[in-house]
């Protein structure tokens, strides 16, 4: 699970300052107000930037998980929203959808592999 966080937060972290810096590369903005794309860019940016926290202060704590799994509804919801865009909204609407379907399912396959049996249990 801590790799998948790392390459979650460096994909969300670059994402975002392109799309901070130069929304046009992936929103068709003639139509909205720039701002909107802007704040989306800083939003990834700092998606990106508790990922890499997380990586860096690993643990087995629950926080992480709550965070992990955080991260992979984030990634599940954008994935699915631009791919079911209609309006061509976006610019590179495929590669966006399965960027962030891809990470869903790393993330996803590295929480299941990370499942342990409560051995706790009476």
């Amino acid at each position: 699970m801590k790799y998948a966080l790392l390459i979650s937060g460096i994909v969300e972290l670059l994402g975002g300052i392109v799309v901070y810096f130069n929304p046009e590369i992936a929103f068709r903005t003639e139509s909205s107000p720039i701002t909107i794309f802007k704040m989306y860019g800083l939003l990834a940016g700092v998606v990106g930037l508790i990922n890499i926290l997380a990586y860096k202060h690993y643990s087995e704590a629950r926080i992480i998980t709550i965070i992990y799994i955080s991260m992979m509804f984030f990634h599940a919801a954008v994935g699915f929203i631009v791919f079911a865009d209609r309006q061509n909204f976006f610019h590179q609407q495929s590669i966006a959808a399965v960027l962030h379907l891809g990470i869903f399912s790393i993330l996803f396959f590295c929480y299941l592999k990370d499942l342990k049996p409560d051995v706790n249990k009476s």
